[in-house]
């Protein structure tokens, strides 16, 4: 899991900072990390641990799109703009490393990414000191296990060669009434799934019968 966090929040992958400047006076509040330059193909990697304490939807009338709220040890950590709505739901909890969702360019974007938001006791703050934060922890971490004085060679691949396997479902999946659902590992040997509409290869085939849709929701957590 340190090696997916390691991964993600690589320097490389930075397109925005905190306090750019922004329209009307304000400025950017958030770190902006882009894998790929296709929404909904690049899994978004939780920082840290946490605890899920608000879900945002683009209706609720702000910029962030499809956001998540974590609570952890370190203050509040946000994740933004995602593809779709988060698997996650509210007090449910978050394991580093875990996928929270997808890139996508929900709300006040001008691309696929992820905008990141770090706040203690409800001030915001730069999220990049604590992403070099965790970045130093978990590389010490492994450098210690590892019983060895080599340097430890960190991941270079970029998060959209993880696969990203979508189903059209047609038929009720938990609240739904069917749809196209992204699946992706979960990083702990099982997988999840986003609902992203209607969306998806042109391509793809589509699950009707009523014990393969049961046989997948018993497989993929998303789906349940």
């Amino acid at each position: 899991m340190s090696a997916r966090v390691l991964a993600y929040y690589d320097d490389r992958y930075v397109t925005g900072q905190y306090g750019e400047p922004r329209p009307n006076g304000r400025i950017h509040e958030g770190t902006d990390l882009s894998h790929s330059t296709r929404p909904g193909t690049a899994p978004v990697v939780a920082l840290l641990d946490g605890r899920v304490t608000a879900v945002w939807r683009p209706s609720s009338g702000h910029g962030y799109g499809h956001r998540i709220d974590t609570e952890t040890q370190w203050g509040q950590v946000s994740y933004a703009h995602l593809h779709a709505a988060s698997p996650y739901r509210v007090g449910s909890t978050i394991a580093q490393g875990a996928t929270v969702g997808l890139e996508g360019t929900s709300g006040w974007t001008s691309g696929p990414c992820c905008h990141v938001e770090h706040a203690v006791n409800g001030r915001k703050r730069d999220a990049r000191p604590l992403i070099r934060d965790v970045r130093t922890y978990l590389t010490a971490a492994a450098l210690a296990n590892s019983g060895t004085s080599t340097p430890i060679v960190v991941p270079t691949t970029t998060q959209q060669e993880e696969p990203v396997n979508y189903i059209r479902i047609k038929g009720k999946v938990g609240a739904r009434r069917g749809g196209t659902f992204a699946v992706f590992s979960d990083g702990k040997g099982g997988y999840d799934a986003v609902f992203v509409g209607g969306g998806g290869p042109s391509n793809l085939g589509t699950v009707s019968e009523e014990a393969q849709i049961e046989a997948l929701q018993k497989k993929i957590r998303g789906l349940a």
